[in-house]
């Protein structure tokens, strides 16, 4: 168009008719105009489209704005909400420990109390005893001094044979009592710290108990000696603190008794001990903490053996059975862990379901139970952790292999395939 313009501007110049080529010239001029005209106007409509569209951009993204400041104020209220029902559920925790804290007071004064009343009956039993000597002490004196015809001589001469008599008779019961009540009441003590959660104390307490047996200061048969033994080996397994040199507290007193001839002749092959489910279990605890010989891994195993074999109720079997596959997992025995470990799912499915133990895999690590398991396979320089996990993937990759499309279809074609 601006070539025929041009065209047109140069015919007019050339056209010897002066009036015409004026004309041609203003034609061609308003043509130029009007197309100036156009782009002004094109270029204006696209200013007002981009104007448009900027506008639509900022108001988009006041929009986004506001809907992330909602968004985080959101968040911001629930972490508000969360933070206050955890410190609900922290004075919650708080008061219920108090509470426990008071009843275990409470539990021990009525201990105490009852051992109180237990002594008195004793004294008063034995005080019976006394006075009923007494009377035939004076008895005896009657006798001899009417023997000897009131003979003053007669009366002077026997009453230190009679007084010595009546004192030989006296001392058992006398020194019996106060051995009894000492034992029972230093006992009762340890086992009341025991309960309330004083480990330590207890610990203490019952190995000075075991260490006067020992020494000969305090009398006990058979049947004493297993209690204080049996208890001694419970709350050593319970006590989980580990000493600057890596080694679990409790590990001297056990040294001890393992180096006691009466405990380890007369308690751990005791016939009775073969059915006991809780004493082996401490037993399987105990050597897992503290025996470091070559033994202590098959020894453990024995004992949740007979543990698992004597549980009653059933759903204690449970624990035992993971117990031995921990053991299975040192020992480098993935299958057989696994098959323990489902068994004690199917006997306690709330506590020990393999699927929840592998999805809870990470807070477990953070347990007493896996420091203990964990400890015992360092000391053999086994790395119990990798293997633990490994268990750990087995189970969820099964439970991912469970839970397909695949797998829950399979039963189906089947049923189909063998329905008549």
């Amino acid at each position: 168009m601006t070539q025929a313009k041009n065209e047109k501007l140069l015919a007019t110049e050339q056209s010897p008719d002066p009036h015409g080529a004026s004309r041609n010239a203003l034609d061609a001029l308003e043509e130029t105009g009007l197309e100036l005209k156009a782009q002004v106007a094109d270029q204006l409509s696209a200013i007002k489209d981009a104007e448009v569209e900027l506008k639509k951009q900022a108001t988009d993204r006041l929009s986004a704005i506001k809907d992330a400041e909602v968004e985080l104020k959101k968040q911001v209220t629930d972490q508000l909400s969360a933070i206050k029902d955890a410190e609900v559920e922290l004075k919650k925790q708080v008061i219920d420990q108090v509470t426990e804290q008071k009843q275990s007071t409470h539990e021990l004064k009525e201990a105490k109390s009852a051992l109180s009343e237990v002594v008195t009956k004793h004294i008063q039993m034995q005080q019976g005893v006394l006075n009923e000597l007494n009377v035939h002490k004076w008895g005896l004196r009657f006798f001899w001094v009417a023997l000897f015809s009131g003979s003053l001589y007669g009366l002077y001469k026997f009453q230190p044979y009679i007084d010595e008599r009546v004192r030989v008779r006296a001392s058992p019961f006398e020194s019996r009592l106060t051995e009894d009540a000492t034992r029972s009441q230093r006992l009762n003590l340890a086992l009341a710290m025991a309960n309330s959660g004083d480990w330590r104390d207890a610990l203490t307490s019952i190995d000075e108990i075991y260490k006067d047996i020992k020494e000969g200061k305090m009398q006990a048969d058979r049947s004493h000696k297993d209690i204080v033994y049996g208890n001694m080996v419970w709350i050593m397994s319970q006590l989980d603190v580990m000493e600057p040199s890596n080694t679990w507290m409790g590990q001297e007193e056990w040294n001890n008794l393992m180096s006691d001839q009466d405990f380890r002749i007369n308690f751990l092959t005791a016939q009775w001990l073969e059915a006991d489910d809780p004493t082996n279990v401490s037993l399987a605890i105990c050597t897992l903490k503290f025996d470091q010989g070559s033994n202590a891994m098959e020894s453990a195993q024995n004992y949740f053996r007979r543990a698992a074999n004597h549980s009653d109720p059933e759903y204690k079997k449970a624990p035992r059975l993971f117990g031995l596959a921990m053991i299975d997992l040192i020992n480098n025995d993935q299958n057989s862990a696994l098959a323990k470990l489902r068994r004690a799912g199917e006997i306690d499915p709330t506590n020990y379901r393999a699927s929840e133990f592998a999805k809870n895999f990470a807070s477990y690590k953070n347990n007493t139970d896996y420091r203990i398991y964990n400890v015992a396979a360092q000391r053999r320089h086994i790395e119990f952790g990798p293997r633990l996990e490994a268990l750990v993937s087995r189970v969820l990759k099964d439970v991912e292999v469970a839970s397909s499309p695949a797998s829950k279809a399979e039963p189906e074609s089947s049923a189909a395939t063998h329905t008549p």
